[in-house]
């Protein structure tokens, strides 16, 4: 289609983004980290520092199921960390995205609310007489995951989404949602946006799809989705820690159900700070 501008996926943008999703309950999250490509090797730098002071191996990915649950830290050989220390270490990466101006930008939704709204059955109405298209609709979180995803992507923050190369966590498990057959649930990350675009233009935006341990950015995404979904779950006894330490970030945005956010965030950064400097240099801010 003359119409469609297909991005995230130049080498030479000058902004990297990595997702990844995250549930628990009735809560789905799917969020990005996004930050200047040149700022890549000093956040790998710092993360790598990071594991070394809580004596993880460098190459071990970081992953929240691991971190906050014992029974797998042992699993894993690092029997030595506690509950304890996976907070501490969340707080650490929370850090690290206001040092580093990694900006957060998630969509979240609940499961039951969004199966409610799609409902059993989707209709195809044809516009030349013909008969009505009828497809059943089977709702497995995975398959949701794919409007939080394109949500997420559409949200106007601070990094220009037409300036991102966009990466994802790779998710291969068959799912069925619209129709007879099933498909891959990561084969719904992409999506369709009109944010940034052109008049009369409309964008394409398809993540490349990584294993989740193929880059230190996809820990990152890792740790922004768990942190997310845990602030979203009222009456949890550990859902004030969550939400102090979302508050805390500098960049975010989010889009998805009306929970007001813990505390009133920053979006844009700081007039003369670097990255706001970079952003003048592609015509963002005034």
């Amino acid at each position: 289609m003359d119409n469609v501008i297909r991005i995230g996926h130049s080498a030479e943008a000058p902004f990297l983004a990595y997702g990844d999703e995250s549930k628990k309950g009735d809560v789905l999250v799917y969020a990005y980290v996004i930050f200047a490509r040149k700022e890549e090797r000093k956040i790998a730098k710092a993360l790598s520092y990071l594991k070394k002071d809580f004596g993880i191996p460098r190459e071990y990915p970081l992953h929240c199921k691991v971190l906050m649950h014992g029974d797998a830290l042992r699993d894993k050989g690092l029997g030595h960390l506690t509950g304890y220390d996976g907070l501490k270490i969340l707080r650490r990466i929370v850090t690290m995205f206001n040092e580093h101006e990694i900006e957060v930008r998630y969509a979240y939704e609940s499961f039951r609310r969004l199966s409610a709204s799609i409902g059993e059955k989707l209709v195809l109405q044809s516009t030349t007489g013909e008969d009505d298209l009828v497809m059943d609709v089977v709702h497995a979180y995975q398959g949701h995951l794919g409007f939080l995803s394109g949500n997420c992507l559409a949200i106007p923050g601070v990094f220009p989404t037409t300036q991102c190369e966009f990466f994802a966590a790779e998710d291969s498990t068959q799912v069925k949602f619209v129709g007879p057959g099933a498909a891959r649930a990561d084969s719904r990350y992409g999506t369709f946006s009109d944010v940034g675009a052109p008049h009369g233009k409309v964008l394409r935006i398809e993540p490349k799809l990584l294993n989740a341990n193929a880059h230190f950015g996809l820990e990152l995404a890792d740790v922004a989705a768990y942190l997310c979904v845990n602030a979203l779950q009222p009456g949890e006894p550990k859902s004030p820690f969550y939400k102090e330490q979302l508050a805390r970030v500098k960049l975010y945005s989010s889009r998805g159900i009306p929970i007001p956010p813990p505390a009133c965030i920053e979006l844009r950064p700081q007039q003369h700070s670097p990255i706001a400097r970079l952003l003048r240099d592609f015509h963002v801010l005034s």
